[in-house]
């Protein structure tokens, strides 16, 4: 059986405390001859790697683990069926927290993927990848999942922090959490409720990394800046005045030749906080300097640290005790950045000689119920997939495009 991190624990714990859905998806059109053998072959050998991937949850001392081995392709013939599939919560104690929808076609296949609490967005697209991958040819022997330690494991924290430096920064993030002085997002409601995507696509990233170099920082934090510009620029539109905006970014810790060998939630999370009255690229080098600076603290190591003993609750305290104003996020929205050194897009055609073809992809985030909204991108060698994530309770669909028109300006 493979334990779960304290962080991981968490976003189960999240998940049925808030009755939101906390899973990350990705939907792929597929053109091609595509038939059952071929993906129960792909989906084996991706087991093979993760076998986390097919478990249930158990509860035992000192924790929960993955255990078990259980089905995780689901068939239909109704492609209305995918936004429920969508939006319904996995409960990982009942059923695997992975799954793949199949919708076949004579010509043009869909599949949803899903995952909770099982990965993080990098891993959760080299999974992708794989699967897709190994449609028409069966990937070589890897290394199996927990080959490597985990880096949330108390003691790699423990030598990689200081206990007074990580106390500090805790307490200073309950203070931010108890102070509420950044602007929320002007949502209709902060209830509970489905989730949809709005997409758009740049589809010459250039002009963003052009922007990025004069401004002395990576590609990733003009558009963190522009995300923070256009929801200033939302609330303005809408009576509201506070331009001090925070912003929730995930630092991966998946590094070196084994990067995506062990699941679990390989990251952590650091808040940054600016003024998006300021110019672009004044505002994009100082988050990156805030990021550069906490994380040579090592500030997005203090809670894991801190927290990795909670873990060994029972898991009736550890729902009360974890999940609190600061783990559940008090920033005013959330941005992710995914970028993979493979196009498994480009990785599918290879491997097939040109049978199967993605034709078109989304992805959506996890929401937390505060929030209302998130952004993530996947940077794709030639273009930027922006894929706003939102919660219908909080924002209609005409709401979505308005706040992506509002970011595209920015970017633009």
């Amino acid at each position: 059986m493979q334990t779960l991190t304290t962080t991981d624990a968490f976003f189960v714990a999240y998940q049925e405390r808030a009755g939101i859905t906390m899973h990350l998806g990705a939907e792929i059109e597929l053109a091609g001859a595509l038939d059952r053998a071929m993906l129960d072959g792909a989906i084996a050998a991706a087991l093979e790697r993760w076998p986390a991937l097919a478990g249930t949850l158990a509860k035992k001392i000192g924790g929960l683990a993955w255990r078990g081995q259980h089905d995780v392709l689901t068939t239909t013939d109704d492609p209305d069926r995918v936004v429920a599939w969508r939006n319904t919560l996995i409960d990982p104690f009942r059923e695997p927290p992975f799954g793949v929808l199949w919708v076949p076609r004579p010509e043009r296949h869909l599949l949803a993927f899903r995952h909770h609490a099982v990965a993080d967005g990098m891993l959760f697209l080299a999974i992708v990848g794989e699967v897709l991958g190994a449609l028409q040819s069966r990937p070589a022997a890897v290394p199996l999942d927990g080959a490597v330690v985990h880096p949330l494991a108390f003691g790699k924290l423990w030598k990689e922090t200081k206990l007074g430096a990580s106390w500090k920064h805790a307490r200073t993030l309950a203070r931010e959490a108890k102070q509420d002085r950044t602007a929320r997002v002007a949502l209709r409601a902060e209830t509970p409720g489905a989730i949809a995507s709005c997409d758009r696509r740049l589809e010459d990233r250039r002009a963003i990394e052009a922007r990025a170099k004069a401004a002395e920082v990576r590609p990733p934090w003009i558009v963190a800046a522009a995300w923070l510009r256009a929801v200033y620029a939302w609330n303005a539109r809408r009576g509201g005045e506070n331009a001090l905006m925070s912003v929730e970014v995930p630092v991966s810790l998946r590094r070196g030749p084994h990067a995506m060998t062990g699941t679990g939630n390989h990251l952590t999370v650091l808040t940054l906080f600016g003024d998006a009255r300021m110019p672009l690229g004044e505002l994009a080098r100082s988050l990156w300097d805030d990021y550069v600076a906490a994380v040579r603290r090592r500030d997005h190591l203090s809670v894991p640290m801190l927290g990795a003993p909670v873990r060994l609750l029972p898991w009736s305290l550890f729902r009360r005790v974890a999940v609190t104003t600061t783990s559940t996020g008090f920033a005013t929205t959330h941005f992710t950045w995914v970028e993979h050194e493979r196009d498994f897009r480009a990785q599918v055609r290879e491997r097939s000689n040109g049978a199967l073809v993605v034709r078109d992809q989304r992805f959506y985030t996890p929401v937390c119920l505060r929030m209302g909204v998130a952004l993530g991108v996947m940077a794709w060698p030639d273009e930027l997939q922006l894929a706003i994530t939102y919660r219908l309770t909080g924002l209609s669909d005409g709401d979505a495009g308005e706040l992506a028109d509002l970011l595209l300006a920015e970017l633009a």
